[in-house]
């Protein structure tokens, strides 16, 4: 069947399941406020500008997935989150391969490398781009999850350049409770995971702990030995202690620890550069030992302290984390090329900040310093293997052997003030000074051939913002902001390059226009936004010519626009319906490739969808003291390109999922499909010579969630 065909036949199928539904498990609620009428949508409370506020009064595009939210659409991991925002795209390849964008702004995963898109768990910024994506970790016994688009530099702070993701886990309190979840589907796929809450003096102390551990099999065959190689193994565990010795001071020890021992290299051959000629999750390989391990553990203490006029807030916090891969770098049955790698990160981060206290008179305003030092080591070996004579090459020649080391410095303050000029009219001033200093050296052997390379750097910029919002009425809020934002420079390992071993810094302007209304006696939820992000010095990732290695390169100008979409709607006290969509346009203006010797201007930016959209129903409906709830989702992508060249894309496709359960106050059972149709669609693919390799997304999958209260 052509695309266009199922395409079709998924939407005909979706329209005809909210006809018979009639509705769908009620919508996101990040904190309830008891309105009266139970058909109305409930406010959603977010920490987005680092203080509480109604999502609705916030005037910047964010997007708010709550706990509730993430029971209904079974949302376990951040690739089932990327689904339900607007503008963000992430690959699902092996996690070392997984790549993030934004606005069509991509986080590097080349070690060391700046992010551009911050992902922050309680408080406390993920540095290494390795650790940011581990799959399922962070999404443990979580409150909420925000997604803040646009630069986020003046109060998020360090490479935020395209937005941030706010993870907020739960915090402890006096309630004594706990809570089992058990998986199984299809694949192997197994989960479990419990949390407990627990007062250790009542009104005063409490303990939390949480844990998770996930299996699956490999959906990829290796079809040299017919076995599976890209099977997950991995688990968290995350305990909290609060203290609440005094009146207004709140203490929180957080302690986590996450490990994954999963499979590794599920890259597909392709001939040439059409995917279309690629065999879906075949791969070809004399090794069956690939890997890609992974450990983090970290701590963190938050203090804050309410005072008569502000509030004062100090986040202390430590991470370190280690990762090691093997694979197979010919992608053939034979052994004639292999490669090791292992990267250590280790941070240590301080925020102070001090907050005017919420609903003091006209002005509000904050203050704050920030400083980190972190250190990144890997080592990489790369050599021919056994089979290696067959192309005239010895065994055990060192293709790329070595080490390098990266010491990294930075301190920043900041400071926003927000003034009611009027009733309705709001400005919001921020500004941002931040200075890095970054210390390189690399050596070790290139084709035989020895290479060094040390270097320091140092940057600094301003991070400015400036933001008009008018309230037409109590439900209506529009708003007009200017922002800048900038991702640090960096260097390339002379390992993997013979050139380019330094980038630039990466500069942008953005200008939005947005929207947040609510309508139908709040029943219907309406936000938008358009936006148009003018970037100099954008930082690509690009394949070193005839090798599998990425190194960071910058495009001269570029060009980013587009228009984002939230809806949710109320039907009924049973049926919720939600819309959510983007529109993406990015344009390369000026980007000339030293290390392809090709100019790319007119291009578009890679892992950028032209659009991305998510119909969802959902429908509760009481029975018996029973609750039947169901769900059925269409999530669709346009076309994207996954190399500046855009030689190698997707074309759009779309899947549905569906999810049907029954619950008490105290238990629940679900059974759920994705991609039910079976669609092939590949997440992530880079260049290999003159053909390709490509990631595909996960075939269909189905199983049962069952979970108790107690």
């Amino acid at each position: 069947m052509s695309n266009s065909r199922v395409h079709l036949a998924q939407t005909v199928l979706f329209g005809w399941g909210l006809v018979l539904a009639g509705g769908l498990p009620k919508p996101a609620t990040a904190q309830e406020t008891g309105l009266e009428d139970g058909v109305s949508l409930p406010t959603l409370i977010v920490t987005a500008e680092k203080r509480e506020q109604s999502l609705q009064d916030v005037p910047l595009s964010v997007s708010a997935i709550d706990d509730l939210e993430q029971e209904d659409a079974g949302v376990e991991n951040v690739d089932d989150m990327a689904s339900r925002v607007p503008s963000l795209y992430i690959s699902n390849a092996a996690t070392a391969s997984s790549f993030m964008s934004l606005r069509g702004i991509v986080s590097q995963q080349t070690p060391g490398a700046p992010a551009g898109i911050g992902v922050y768990v309680d408080g406390v910024i993920r540095m290494d781009p390795l650790s940011a994506l581990m799959t399922n970790v962070d999404l443990l016994d979580v409150e909420r999850v925000e997604v803040l688009r646009g630069p986020q530099g003046t109060l998020w702070g360090r490479n935020t350049e395209a937005g941030a993701i706010n993870i907020v886990t739960r915090r402890p309190d006096n309630e004594a409770r706990a809570k089992a979840r058990v998986t199984v589907g299809d694949e192997g796929y197994r989960v479990g995971e419990i949390s407990a809450n627990m007062p250790l003096i009542d009104q005063e102390m409490f303990l939390s702990l949480a844990g998770v551990r996930t299996l699956r099999d490999g959906f990829s065959t290796n079809t040299v030995s017919g076995k599976d190689v890209d099977d997950i193994d991995e688990g968290m565990f995350r305990g909290k202690l609060r203290w609440l010795p005094i009146s207004g001071l709140d203490v929180q020890l957080t302690v986590d620890k996450a490990e994954a021992r999963d499979g590794s290299y599920d890259y597909s051959y392709v001939s040439g550069s059409d995917l279309s000629n690629a065999t879906p999750r075949k791969i070809t390989s004399d090794r069956d030992d690939q890997r890609e391990h992974h450990d983090s553990y970290g701590f963190s203490l938050d203090l804050s302290y309410d005072m008569d006029v502000a509030r004062i807030t100090s986040i202390t916090a430590y991470r370190k984390n280690k990762t090691e891969n093997f694979g197979d770098t010919d992608f053939s049955a034979y052994d004639l090329t292999g490669a090791f790698s292992e990267f250590e990160q280790e941070q240590w981060t301080q925020e102070l900040r001090l907050a005017s206290k919420e609903g003091d008179g006209r002005l509000d305003w904050l203050v704050g310093v920030f400083l980190f030092d972190t250190r990144h080591d890997d080592r990489l070996d790369s050599t021919t293997g056994t089979d290696a004579p067959l192309l005239g090459m010895p065994e055990g020649y060192p293709l790329s052997v070595g080490s390098n080391s990266l010491q990294e410095e930075g301190q920043a303050v900041f400071g926003s003030l927000t003034y009611a000029l009027t009733d309705r009219w709001s400005l919001t001033g921020g500004l941002r000074y931040e200075h890095e200093e970054k210390d390189f050296s690399s050596s070790g052997l290139l084709y035989g051939a020895p290479v060094r390379f040390d270097e320091d750097a140092n940057y600094s910029e301003f991070l400015p913002k400036l933001s008009l919002s008018y309230t037409w009425s109590p439900d209506i809020m529009a708003y007009a902001s200017l922002s800048q934002g900038a991702r640090s420079g960096g260097f390339n390992s002379p390992l993997v390059s013979a050139t380019g071993n330094t980038y630039d810094n990466e500069l942008s302007t953005s200008y939005e226009l947005g929207l947040k209304s609510t309508w139908w006696d709040r029943r219907l939820r309406l936000n938008a936004a358009v936006f148009r992000m003018d970037i100099d010095d954008q930082q690509i990732g690009q394949t070193v010519p005839g090798t599998a290695f990425v190194i960071t390169t910058n495009a001269g100008e570029s060009r980013n626009y587009g228009v984002e979409l939230e809806m949710q709607a109320a039907v009924t006290e049973e049926l919720v319906i939600i819309a959510n969509g983007a529109y993406l346009d990015t344009e390369f203006k000026d980007y000339v490739d030293p290390s392809a010797g090709a100019d790319y201007s007119g291009n578009s930016a890679p892992l950028a969808p032209e659009y991305t959209y998510l119909l969802a129903a959902q429908y509760n409906k009481p029975i018996g003291g029973l609750l039947l709830g169901a769900r059925m989702e269409l999530q669709g992508t346009g076309r994207v390109y996954f190399d500046s060249a855009n030689s190698l894309s997707q074309d759009p496709y779309a899947l549905l999922n569906l999810r049907l359960g029954l619950s008490s106050d105290d238990w629940s059972v679900v059974l759920w499909g994705k991609n039910l149709t079976d669609e092939d669609y590949v997440r992530y693919a880079s260049a290999y010579g003159a053909d390709a390799l490509a990631v595909y997304g996960a075939p269909r999958t189905f199983g049962v969630t069952a979970s108790y209260a107690f």
